[in-house]
């Protein structure tokens, strides 16, 4: 945990590894801001997400606006927002060939508290294997182990 987000770091300097960062790909991590979020605050608000909170990847083939879409829901299946284009685009042949993703919540910010618009929400999917080891607790660490970018 890091300023109540779930980041990964890189183990020989520490530093922060940015969210969307195209290295994580070639390791099978997918990281994105959430777009459609306004659209869908309320599921945001009642704190069905949180930062280590499942949530599920639900394709939209026949959307109006993009073929590839890809819906994120809560666990209680609701929508809370859209990948972005791009990295729906890579990810929607991956779940069309029937790969098994899984995803969570890694933050969840309100760009202001006196509005109360949600922004800032952030996922990562990956295999369920990978998700399980990033997730795994370590003595002394908390969650989400260091992340070796350089291999």
């Amino acid at each position: 945990m890091h300023t109540g987000e779930l980041r990964l770091t890189e183990p020989t300097t520490g530093k922060l590894v940015a969210v969307g960062n195209h290295h994580l790909r070639r390791l099978g991590i997918w990281t994105v801001d959430l777009g459609g979020v306004d659209v869908h605050k309320t599921a945001v608000r009642e704190g069905l997400l949180q930062p280590g909170s499942p949530v599920s990847l639900v394709r939209e083939p026949h959307n109006a606006h993009d073929g590839n879409a890809i819906a994120v829901h809560a666990a209680a299946g609701r929508p809370v927002g859209y990948l972005n284009r791009k990295t729906a685009a890579g990810l929607s042949r991956l779940l069309d060939t029937g790969t098994r993703l899984e995803a969570i919540a890694i933050a969840i910010a309100f760009d202001s508290v006196t509005s109360g618009r949600p922004g800032g929400v952030k996922v990562l999917a990956g295999s369920p294997e990978l998700v399980r080891h990033l997730l795994r607790k370590r003595p002394g660490a908390g969650l989400i182990a260091p992340l070796d970018l350089a291999g």
